[in-house]
């Protein structure tokens, strides 16, 4: 006997758009989202261009670009497929390698400039691994079950494979899962 799981809603946030439906008309018309880095200052550096992600709101004061990346996502993947936490015990996956990368960069150039400067230290301490996570319990949940994976660029990968062990063994009914 066999078992089958499903994807059942998905959610993008990505340089080519915010939403399935925009990343995907874009990737197919073979548009790219490879320009000039606009969020920093790449003076400099040997390189001055990336893949941004445009149109991203930080919902509340203390949420990092990546928990609101997340939030956009995971809002767009439910309503997609339905889910309700209140009515069904969901678990939450999220793969990541930092809890605010650009918050940290920018703390961290401080830093640089003023490496006695205290403010930056406790500063730091508010986007650890975990706070993407959090914010999605806080913004979309409460979730049955809350996981946090870094494993590199693996980590949305890994969080799919927790999801599905979760959903096989009959712990959840549902998982959001995913990377940022």
């Amino acid at each position: 006997m066999s078992t089958r799981l499903w994807v059942t809603g998905l959610g993008l946030v990505t340089p080519l758009g915010i939403g399935v439906e925009a990343t995907w008309g874009r990737l197919v018309r073979g548009e790219r989202a490879i320009r000039p880095i606009t969020l920093f200052d790449v003076g400099g550096q040997r390189v001055g261009v990336a893949g941004e992600v445009d149109g991203v709101e930080v919902l509340a004061p203390g949420w990092s670009r990546t928990s609101a990346m997340a939030a956009t996502a995971a809002e767009e993947a439910m309503r997609a497929a339905g889910i309700d936490v209140g009515r069904a015990r969901v678990a939450l996956v999220v793969g990541g390698t930092t809890g605010g990368m650009f918050e940290a960069e920018q703390l961290l150039a401080r830093l640089h400039a003023e490496p006695e400067c205290r403010e930056v230290l406790a500063a730091m301490l508010s986007h650890p691994l975990t706070s993407t996570g959090d914010r999605l319990d806080e913004h979309l949940g409460p979730f049955a079950r809350i996981r946090t994976l870094s494993s590199a660029c693996s980590s949305g990968a890994n969080a799919l494979v927790v999801a599905a062990g979760w959903l096989l063994a009959g712990d959840v009914g549902a998982v959001v899962a995913g990377g940022s």
